[in-house]
């Protein structure tokens, strides 16, 4: 099938629905955090703000324990399985069983670490707070709607929260001294948001939730094993790039790396949703042709978002946090290297290896791509002692992934 013809009829789907709505929310997601930046940055301070930064980044490793690897496998059971309702219940309920336990466990772990090494994990109230974040993401399933197609719900809750968030935090955070009242207000309104998506899975949806048995949750568990491991791989990767920073550069300059990826994540609003917007459409029909004019379309879209980024980065950087945070352009001209990189990869992870049923090879390509980027990042601090160093560790670790993700595809015969 021609690439034209198979779009014309994606347009007929809900797949430009979807894309429109998770993008819309994306863009709306994004205002709403360059709407509350400036004030968070001026009042709470470049050091402050940088250790709310790094205590994100150490709960992102409870995030990854508690998400397992649910959200591509459970996504394609919900295609598979959405015209039956107790079969959806089911998956659901399975996956919450199995996340409200994981949450327990790694909870009580990280509290009792915090207790004895607080300070260097961000501060045990940060942290403590922060988990409500997390038991937001346990409760809200957007790969439930991702494989229902239904993303406008996941865009109504989530700009919805975050906009009844922005009052309190522009009335309560007033001093340096409200940093974990900062991260109260941002992780209570996350945990709200989880429970509105629960109510309308049951009101609206018509699922019935409930704890599943060791029984039931095994076959959900059992397909979601290697993207847990693929997961572990590509979370100590990514959490551990601001740890880094954090520990080595120091927070002023965290808060630097931080601003640079806020500034990168908005013309990858655009492109961020395409692979996942196709997933339920594509996963069980790509062809080696569609997939190779996917990663060229995509290559090329990604090289003007890289353009847009040189452009429009050193205004952003001045609007956003003032000649204090300049030497965040740089840093997020060197990252958006990152943006065509990862939606090559993204095609080749959905339609190449999932789409094939080899998640195997999606562990194997992220545990390749935590090694590349800590082998470079550790001779960049050797050699150049930087902050520029993690962004172009990050980006030349993505350009091996793609080597490596079509010398396996050559390899094993996929394309």
């Amino acid at each position: 099938m021609r690439l034209k013809e198979l779009l014309r009829k994606l347009v007929q789907t809900k797949v430009l629905e979807n894309y429109s709505m998770m993008t819309l929310g994306n863009i709306l997601g994004v205002l709403i955090g360059f709407a509350i930046y400036p004030y968070a940055i001026r009042v709470l301070g470049k050091d402050n703000y940088g250790s709310y930064v790094y205590a994100m980044a150490v709960l992102g490793f409870v995030q990854m324990v508690v998400n397992y690897g649910f959200d591509t496998p459970c996504a394609k059971m919900v295609v598979e399985r959405k015209d039956d309702r107790e079969a959806l219940s089911s998956v659901v309920s399975s996956v919450l069983t199995v996340k409200m336990l994981l949450f327990v466990l790694s909870s009580a772990v990280l509290i009792v670490v915090a207790s004895f090494f607080g300070e260097a994990l961000g501060g045990l109230p940060l942290l403590a707070w922060g988990l409500l974040y997390v038991v937001g993401d346990i409760l809200f399933p957007s790969w439930y709607f991702q494989g229902m197609k239904r993303m406008k719900v996941v865009t109504f809750i989530n700009v919805s929260v975050r906009l009844l968030a922005l009052p309190s935090i522009f009335l309560l955070v007033r001093s340096e001294s409200d940093t974990v009242l900062f991260m109260a207000v941002n992780s209570s309104f996350a945990a709200f948001g989880g429970v509105v998506s629960v109510v309308w899975l049951t009101r609206v949806e018509g699922l019935r939730l409930r704890l599943c048995s060791v029984g039931e949750v095994r076959p959900v568990v059992a397909s979601a094993t290697h993207f847990f491991l693929a997961n572990i791989a590509t979370n100590l990767r990514d959490y551990s790039a601001d740890i880094l920073v954090g520990r080595v550069f120091g927070m002023s300059d965290l808060a630097l790396f931080d601003l640079a990826h806020k500034i990168v994540r908005a013309p990858r609003l655009f492109t961020l949703n395409i692979n996942g917007a196709l997933f339920p459409e594509l996963v069980d029909r790509s062809t080696p042709e569609l997939v190779r004019r996917a990663l060229r379309y995509e290559a090329l879209v990604g090289l003007a978002m890289v353009a847009a980024v040189a452009l429009v980065g050193w205004p952003a950087v001045m609007l956003l946090g003032g000649e204090e945070m300049a030497g965040a352009y740089p840093i997020a001209v060197c990252l958006s290297g990152t943006i065509p990189a990862w939606l090559v990869i993204g095609c080749y992870m959905n339609f190449v290896f999932v789409a094939n049923d080899r998640y195997s090879l999606v562990t194997q390509e992220q545990v390749f791509a935590l090694v590349s980027f800590l082998l470079l990042f550790l001779v960049g601090v050797l050699a150049w002692g930087d902050v520029i160093v993690a962004p172009l560790s990050i980006v030349l670790g993505a350009a091996s992934e793609i080597v490596f993700c079509e010398y396996v595809s050559r390899r094993k015969r996929l394309l």
